[in-house]
């Protein structure tokens, strides 16, 4: 269980510790992701998301707004990471990813060993951009990454361009899984079916 403190400043230069630990995995957009975008990712692909929803294998699914996040103790983090432009740093604040999960209740089959290792986070941006994480890699008991849904830069609100919060993960390398305009992290099993185009 994360415990909140009041504040955290981790300086991720691009350490390779965790790669290797969990599912990793990244995609454009695809039609079945934007069709499935919530009402308030508005305008065309990529607009300006508000809000985003916590959903799928969780005892209490709920929709975040930045009130809602800021009622949380906040933690910042110093990111370091590689971009198509080249190193980029940013001083993100946030709530750690793993105390939104510890609250919303991840379901596990008690009878199944080890059955949290089996799940994984779906992040969806409002353009249908899509990563993975799994539980492990956020797990205190397992890989223990650091992860914000962050709602700062550098003291100020994201922002039109990135939303009201995006993803971050601290200990990655370069910034693939640092989802803008985040609409969705949906929690799912390895036997979690396929989401339909019309979902």
């Amino acid at each position: 269980m994360i415990r909140p403190v009041p504040r955290f400043s981790w300086l991720a230069c691009g350490s390779a510790l965790l790669l290797g630990l969990g599912l990793l995995c990244a995609t454009g957009p695809s039609p079945a992701a934007r069709s499935a975008a919530p009402p308030w990712a508005e305008g065309p692909p990529g607009g300006y998301a508000d809000r985003f929803e916590l959903v799928g294998l969780v005892d209490r699914p709920r929709v975040f707004t930045l009130a809602d996040l800021q009622r949380y103790p906040a933690w910042t983090l110093t990111v370091a990471y590689g971009t198509g432009r080249g190193m980029e740093v940013g001083r993100f604040t946030g709530v750690p990813l793993w105390e939104l999960l510890r609250e919303a209740g991840v379901q596990v089959a008690p009878s199944r060993h080890n059955d949290r290792l089996r799940k994984y986070l779906v992040a969806t941006g409002s353009d249908g951009y899509e990563v993975v994480v799994s539980l492990a890699e956020l797990d205190p008991e397992f890989g223990a990454a650091v992860a914000l849904v962050a709602y700062q830069r550098d003291g100020e609100l994201l922002g039109p361009t990135e939303g009201m919060a995006r993803l971050v993960i601290a200990s990655d390398k370069r910034g693939g899984r640092l989802v803008s305009n985040l609409v969705r992290l949906e929690v799912r099993d390895i036997d979690s079916p396929p989401r339909s185009n019309s979902a």
